[in-house]
């Protein structure tokens, strides 16, 4: 029996070798058997030569480690810490995809000190290394101040220090000034509405005429009311400025009635004056 069996088994291995194809392992160098269909997908004779591992030299570190064989061709580093120094070694400055310029300097304006901003962001805005600087700066007050343009400028006519920036003259220069040009009585104007003697005179106006307007077919009765000069103001200041003040020369209207009579004053005159003297 044992004859028969070695001769059957030999027969079997015989008919199956001729069906597989032999390869050879690609660590050991031993030559093994697979079927045709496997001939691309098998590499190695055992489970040993597939899990061998092979030495490689990390590129950042120049230190030896073990790899698959998977991945012989894609593995450069030892760790994750290598991969990140070496992108920032090679990615850094101008070589970066990212890179948007150099790096200027500048001074602050509070402490001296010098820092450094990107080319690409708003150089005109930053004047200070940190908050701490702007916030500092802000509190300082005169010439220690950084933004400080030389202060309260000084009058052109008699050179004493003004009391508001914008303005080139002082109060007693600038009444000679206007009194002296004929064309500036809107400044003149604005002046007289602000002073108390003004609001005193509007209130007797109002309080006269019961609120409402004096244009014949209009009686409108409500906040929208303004005192209005029989006599233009700007014919009374050089004539007769005590006029401006008497409450026979005001009559109220509504803004619509006041704006009609632009530039048409004198015609109104005549008109106005009888509604007045009828009431007193």
């Amino acid at each position: 029996m044992n004859e028969i069996s070695e001769k059957y088994l030999n027969k079997e291995r015989s008919v199956t070798s001729k069906n597989k194809v032999s390869i050879l392992c690609k660590v050991c160098g031993i030559e093994f058997f697979t079927f045709p269909c496997r001939k691309h997908q098998i590499k190695f004779c055992s489970k040993k030569c597939r899990e061998q591992k092979i030495k490689i030299n990390c590129n950042y570190c120049n230190i030896n480690f073990f790899v698959g064989r998977n991945r012989k061709n894609t593995a450069k580093y030892c760790s994750i810490k290598c991969r990140q120094k070496s992108m920032a070694r090679i990615m850094s400055g101008e070589y970066n995809p990212r890179w948007k310029g150099k790096d200027i300097l500048i001074i602050c304006k509070n402490c001296g000190n010098e820092f450094a901003s990107m080319e690409f962001s708003n150089i005109e805005r930053k004047k200070y290394c940190s908050r701490k600087c702007q916030i500092n700066s802000l509190h300082k007050k005169g010439q220690i101040a950084s933004n400080w343009k030389g202060g309260k400028p000084n009058c052109i006519d008699c050179g004493k220090l003004v009391s508001n920036y914008g303005v080139k003259r002082c109060k007693n220069c600038s009444d000679k000034y206007y009194k002296i040009n004929n064309s500036s009585n809107k400044f003149l104007k604005k002046r007289l509405k602000r002073s108390q003697k003004y609001k005193k005179w509007r209130k007797i106006v109002y309080n006269r005429d019961y609120w409402t307007c004096q244009m014949p077919n209009c009686g409108y009765k409500g906040k929208n009311i303004e005192a209005h000069h029989i006599k233009r103001v700007a014919d009374l200041i050089e004539k007769n400025p005590k006029l401006i003040y008497e409450v026979s020369n005001g009559i109220t209207l509504c803004k619509k009635c006041h704006g009609k009579i632009y530039n048409k004053e004198k015609h109104f005159e005549q008109l106005f004056k009888k509604i007045i003297s009828e009431k007193l």
